[in-house]
């Protein structure tokens, strides 16, 4: 993610989020747009996002090869035209009058209505001067009733008629959980309105100062340590609105907690906060940790979206949505039980306490869940460098040779794959490594598929999928920009856990029997003894003919 924002601030040409739409940009008069690959994505995935051929990119982009396309390479794509948004108002669409309070800025009105400053200025002629304190202006009503909350500034919107269902909506309404019982509890669930905090760093006191120096008209910017959340809020309110439509009632809490932890102990400290059904965040592990542990006595649930530390144990209200390194091992072992335990299976690893606990708990799943008998042989590599002698001999021509590394070291896995490639074509191989593997930008694509490589992950987006080309669209059109990973794990997270309590009235009991496959994460909770919900779900990916595929 970093090198995706790095790569448009080289350019000029960053891409605004959610709250930050440039509406004088018309991206539809130009004859070409720009497109920052990113993780697992190929030439054939792009293409589809933008309804261009694969030539097409390559007669753009001779540079670019098909079998090595990086993260983070920027990519030059004709820009076809799309349909015209019509955006004039029509003399029945209803309002909300807000009047301005001390400190309110543009951008703070964004994050409230999610309105641009444009959309204000065409509504309320006056505020091409600015705003001003008192002020009374118009603001075009959403579609959701909520309720969005920061340490300093409350607003609540007024319900109003729903417009049509979408497509996206549709798709979702359609789409089914897995039970993983034969039945849920027979419980009756409550049908009222829940309350859900969101707490992310959102840095507006950061956003105001930059918005305060950009003169109207410039192209304008984000505080950089802002981004993630941003995108994963824009994420979040279509999953929202999605299930609002479906008739789930939320008032949605929205708090910047500025990575500060005074900040969110005052936050969490709020009345407010003991009628609270869901959590979502804090992003980082230790400030989750003080919120589940704050929140622990009322069994609130507090969902950690992204840290994949291990630290459910004795937190029972905490929910870590990635999986550990533990549950990506558990699903290499169960992988190659299922399909090559009659074959001559390698375990490879520095000599590194870590790694050599890694390889124990490998060889002690291989052997105790396959019901084959199971030969395995161990190389602990001592030295700087791979003995490509030693690799050799502990191959074998008449079976496959599965080589299992669960190291994160990148220039040992660089001289691995270096190493190895070379016996690919005359070698039956096969690589196994954790989910990280795939982001060593210093190892070839090629070697990725020369040697069969597998992951696991818990992350895998069909960009041929209609509800993706559904949820990519709706972003487009809402952020006039292409949707991240962590808009997309926003959405994802936001729709389950929210789809619990619309159909379940609970978070937590529901999380033992409901596994699910949203658009790019999946879901398939474990109760941790004398603790939380750790995530465990993994899917294998495998590299092959240049695309990453899930088995």
């Amino acid at each position: 993610m970093t090198k995706y924002i790095a790569k448009f601030f080289v350019t000029g040409l960053l891409l605004l989020c959610s709250f930050f739409v440039n509406a004088q940009d018309d991206t539809s008069k130009k004859k070409y747009r720009i497109h920052t690959v990113e993780e697992e994505q190929t030439l054939y995935s792009i293409s589809k996002l933008y309804d261009v051929t694969v030539d097409e990119i390559l007669n753009l982009n001779p540079d670019v090869k098909v079998d090595e396309l990086k993260n983070g390479t920027v990519l030059i794509l004709p820009n076809k035209p799309k349909p015209t948004i019509d955006n004039t108002l029509p003399d029945s669409v209803l309002y909300v009058l807000h009047t301005v309070e001390p400190q309110q800025t543009f951008y703070r009105l964004k994050v409230m209505y999610d309105v641009t400053q444009e959309e204000l200025i065409e509504l309320n002629p006056e505020l091409e001067d600015g705003l001003k304190v008192g002020q009374v202006i118009k603001i075009r009503k959403k579609k959701l009733t909520v309720k969005t909350i920061t340490p300093e500034v409350e607003e609540k919107a007024t319900e109003v008629e729903e417009d049509e269902p979408s497509l996206l909506d549709f798709l979702f309404k359609s789409k089914k959980d897995t039970l993983k019982a034969a039945h849920l509890p027979d419980t009756v669930k409550e049908i009222r309105e829940y309350n859900v905090a969101v707490m992310l760093p959102l840095y507006l006191n950061q956003n105001d100062t930059i918005e305060f120096n950009t003169e109207f008209g410039e192209d304008e910017q984000i505080y950089n340590r802002s981004k993630v959340a941003l995108e994963f809020y824009a994420g979040l309110q279509i999953a929202v609105d999605s299930l609002v439509k479906q008739g789930l009632t939320v008032n949605l809490h929205v708090y910047d907690t500025d990575n500060n932890k005074k900040t969110i102990n005052e936050i969490i400290s709020k009345p407010e906060f003991e009628t609270m059904d869901l959590v979502i965040g804090p992003l980082f592990a230790s400030s989750v940790e003080m919120v589940a542990e704050a929140l622990q006595k009322d069994n609130i649930p507090v969902v950690s979206p992204f840290a994949n530390n291990d630290f459910t144990e004795k937190r029972t209200n905490l929910i870590q949505v990635l999986p550990s390194k533990d549950a990506e091992l558990l699903a290499i072992a169960n992988h190659i039980n299922a399909n090559y335990a009659k074959d001559n299976i390698i375990l490879l690893c520095q000599n590194i306490e870590e790694e050599k606990n890694s390889l124990e708990s490998l060889k002690s799943n291989l052997l105790t869940q396959s019901d084959s008998v199971i030969s395995i042989q161990e190389y602990i590599v001592k030295t700087e460098r791979i003995d490509k002698a030693k690799v050799l001999q502990m191959m074998e021509k008449d079976r496959k040779n599965i080589f299992v590394i669960p190291s994160k070291d990148q220039v040992f896995m660089s001289d691995l794959f270096t190493k190895m490639n070379d016996y690919a074509d005359s070698s039956n191989v096969f690589l196994y490594g954790l989910s990280k593997l795939r982001n060593v930008e210093t190892i070839e694509n090629r070697y990725f598929v020369n040697l069969n490589l597998h992951t696991p992950s818990n992350t895998n987006t069909n960009y041929t999928d209609t509800a993706t080309i559904c949820f990519i669209n709706k972003y487009r059109q809402l952020n006039l920009t292409e949707p991240s990973v962590f808009a997309l794990q926003g959405f994802d997270v936001s729709y389950y856990f929210l789809n619990l309590l619309k159909v379940y009235g609970n978070v937590i009991p529901s999380l033992d029997y409901i596994k699910a496959e949203e658009i790019n994460t999946g879901f398939d909770f474990q109760k941790v003894e004398d603790g939380g919900y750790r995530n465990t779900y993994n899917c294998m990916l495998r590299y092959h003919k240049f695309k990453l595929i899930k088995l």
